[in-house]
This record gives structure tokens, sequence and C-alpha cells, in this order.
């Protein structure tokens, strides 16, 4: 069970990082990513908690 958490984990990590880092290289898109902050601070305090449920 602790490896598909972890599996999981990984995979929502390596799909968030290389999304952040597009929408920070994106800089004409800043005010739509600017509208999506919000949820993006939802999303990293999720994660923190699963890891801590890990």
């Amino acid at each position: 069970m602790n490896i598909i958490f972890r599996t999981l984990w990984m995979g929502l990590f390596s799909f968030i990082f290389p999304c952040a880092l597009l929408s920070i290289r994106i800089q004409p898109w800043f005010r739509l990513i600017g509208n999506l902050s919000a949820l993006w601070k939802l999303i990293l305090i999720l994660a923190a908690a699963f890891a801590a449920i890990i």
C-alpha cells in the first residue's frame, strides 16, 4: 500500500513541477497564472498533506 502511495506522489510531483516551471517561464500569461495561483497553493497544500501521511 505504501508503494502505491509513493508512486502516486512521485507521479503527482513529476506532473506539477514541470507545469510550475512552464508557468514561470511564460511571462505573457502572468495574469492567467495569477488567477490560478490559489489553485496552485491548494494543490501544494494537498501534496504536503499527502506527503505527511506517507
